[in-house]
């Protein structure tokens, strides 16, 4: 009996191990999709900034371009 006793109780732990490596690997798993998430975020967010400032240089070039050829106008 007490050899069926130890049985029960060496499996109860073992459920245990497997519930606790289960959710630790899912906890593992949840901070790497949020992790990668947040990666995701901070490129575009990269990206968005590069193009508005791409942007702005190509306005400022334009802008120069229009001031030169109404300067050439006016002589």
């Amino acid at each position: 009996m007490a050899d069926l006793k130890n049985k029960l109780d060496e499996l109860k732990d073992k459920a245990e191990d497997f519930g606790k490596d289960v959710s630790d690997k899912a906890k593992e798993a949840a901070d790497k999709v949020k992790d990668a998430g947040e990666d995701v975020a901070d490129k575009a967010k990269s990206f968005g900034e590069d193009v508005k400032d791409k942007a702005g240089d190509v306005k400022d070039a334009a802008e120069d371009k229009i001031d030169e050829l109404k300067d050439k106008f006016k002589k």
